[in-house]
């Protein structure tokens, strides 16, 4: 077998990141055939309630996971398919999450796509139920 030459000007590993779910909930692998820099936690399985407390446990597991391998997280928080939170609930959990994973994630992704009942540009609903 003959290998391809090396590429000039080659994207680095660190512009390439991954969507490991199910790290701690439904005990996915860790990829050994790549290096992964970062990770988007979109679907950590940490409820975000509206009110109260939310139990953070499995989020603060796939994030020692993810620092035992040297990746970075990107958090994606979002209530789909669940009553919108109002501006003063968004806020909440906003700065619940901030305080609570501050320096833990590279970045946090607000995801709002309330209970998919506002009609998009074309009538039709914004994001498929």
């Amino acid at each position: 077998m003959v290998s391809p030459p090396p590429l000039r000007n080659a994207i680095p590993e660190s512009y390439f990141g991954t969507h490991l779910n199910g790290l701690v909930r439904w005990g996915t692998r860790w990829p050994t055939a790549a290096t992964v820099t970062h990770d988007r936690l979109w679907d950590s399985g940490t409820g975000w309630p509206t009110s109260g407390s939310a139990d953070e446990s499995c989020l603060d597991k796939t994030l020692a996971i993810l620092a035992q391998h040297g990746s970075k997280a990107m958090l994606t928080i979002s209530r789909r398919g669940k009553p919108a939170p109002t501006t003063q609930e968004w806020h909440d959990i906003i700065d619940r999450v901030t305080r609570r994973y501050k320096g833990q994630l590279e970045a946090i992704e607000i995801l709002f796509s309330g209970n998919n009942t506002i009609p998009g540009p074309l009538g039709y609903p914004s994001e498929p139920s």
